[in-house]
């Protein structure tokens, strides 16, 4: 058969014809949109690493029956203790901050996100160098003014030359770039979920120690229960207020059941000192799967809203089936000349479902332009922090374009079935 017969045919059902487009443009672009957000946020960028990288934590919250609150974070004296006992694993303590950024021969300043960390972060979450290496361990331990870039971050104050070597101001202070940064992007972030868990990767990366040695306030939470004088960002070196995150990853099981047993023997013997009062043995070690899970990265409200694209596709297509129904009973009388001058019931059969297939391929078309719309008006209404969770992904919008041509093909069987099969389509002899 050929397209402008396929063309003709629905041209003389327009109405029907521009209808059906439009009830499956706007169901597909309502699902495309909704699921291919949903499918960022609820995905684990740290899946393959799974059997291996840990987050650690230990509860020495009050032991108030009222606050049932797991603290998610370290204090600087745990953090630190712990990196020493991690033995042939590798260890990122981490916390994030802001830093003013100069070069020294420039006027123009810039306000970057910054993260302070032990060179083991970069190996942990694979983020691949564009130039230069991250930092050594010792170099972090004798507080060395080093400093890695990211992509954009050298974009900014180099113009995306090799800046290895070369220096650059951070609240006034001199470091040395000794890496730069392929694009590295991690959505959600998991190394860090406190503050927002969709917000783009860091600009700059920065020795852990070096930042304790020059005052780098963390921005993130600064949490604690016990009435402990405090003036100063020194001061909090030496309380119990949670702030630090540490990621381990160990290339054995034999490694990580040594850690394991290393850690229960420093929670008791922290309860020997009057600390850890809800119990002895209050640690986890969680997989990036069971943090993200933990922290609830994807909400109910996420799910609610999937559930109700769902709904309102499935509705879209029930509309389909409804227009099909009006129009193939409309159309009896034309379909009777095809079976008159000899056509079979397959092949009306056939004529329809490529009629159909025409307008599914028009109106999934449409809805993958609305659904680009959509993601793109989502980054504008909740701005840069939504931007990594409202990019197009060619993977959610396949899906979702497959699901909507399968539910258009299912909602069509019926109508075309009862038409071809209907008496009135018949041959006068």
């Amino acid at each position: 058969m050929r397209l402008s017969t396929l063309v003709s045919n629905l041209t003389s059902q327009s109405l029907v014809s521009v209808l059906v487009v439009l009830l499956i443009a706007t169901g597909l672009g309502a699902f495309g949109t909704t699921y291919s957000v949903y499918h960022i946020m609820s995905s684990n960028p740290m899946s393959d690493g799974q059997h291996n990288t840990r987050y650690v934590i230990i509860d020495d919250w009050s032991p108030d029956k009222d606050l049932q609150w797991l603290p998610p974070l370290l204090s600087y004296q745990d953090g630190t203790a712990l990196l020493e006992l991690l033995g042939e694993g590798k260890g990122a303590l981490t916390y994030d901050s802001k830093l003013v950024a100069q070069q020294p021969d420039s006027s123009y300043v810039y306000e970057l996100t910054t993260r302070a960390t032990t060179p083991d972060f970069f190996s942990i979450f694979r983020a691949q160098f564009k130039y230069g290496a991250p930092w050594s361990m010792a170099e972090d331990i004798n507080r060395t003014a080093v400093v890695v870039l990211s992509h954009h971050a050298n974009k900014v104050l180099f113009d995306s030359k090799d800046s290895v070597g070369q220096l650059v101001y951070l609240d006034s202070k001199a470091y040395t770039v000794v890496g730069v940064l392929k694009d590295f992007e991690m959505t959600p972030k998991v190394y860090d979920l406190h503050v927002d868990p969709y917000a783009a990767t860091e600009d700059l990366y920065i020795p852990f120690y070096t930042a304790i040695e020059n005052d780098v306030l963390p921005h993130g939470r600064l949490l604690g229960w016990r009435d402990e004088p405090i003036s100063g960002f020194r001061d909090v070196l030496t309380t119990s207020m949670i702030w630090l995150q540490l990621w381990t990853q160990f290339d054995s099981t034999q490694s990580m059941a040594a850690f394991r047993s290393a850690l229960a023997g420093y929670t008791e013997q922290q309860f020997l000192k009057g600390r850890m009062l809800r119990g002895r043995d209050q640690f986890e070690l969680l997989t990036p799967a069971q943090w993200l899970q933990r922290n609830q990265v994807v909400n109910s409200d996420s799910k609610l809203l999937l559930i109700l694209a769902v709904v309102f596709l499935v509705i879209c297509l029930v509309c389909v089936a409804a227009l099909l129904f009006a129009s193939y009973a409309t159309r009896r009388r034309s379909l009777n000349v095809y079976r008159a001058l000899g056509a079979s019931k397959q092949y009306v059969s056939r004529l329809l479902f490529a009629e159909l297939s025409l307008l599914a391929l028009s109106g999934c078309s449409l809805g993958l332009l609305l659904t680009a719309l959509g993601l793109s008006y989502m980054e504008k209404l909740y701005g840069s922090s939504y931007q990594q969770v409202a990019s197009l992904d060619i993977t959610p919008i396949i899906i979702a374009a497959a699901c909507c041509l399968l539910g258009v093909v299912l909602a069509s069987v019926l109508p075309i079935s009862q038409c071809c099969h209907s008496k009135s389509i018949y041959i006068r002899r």
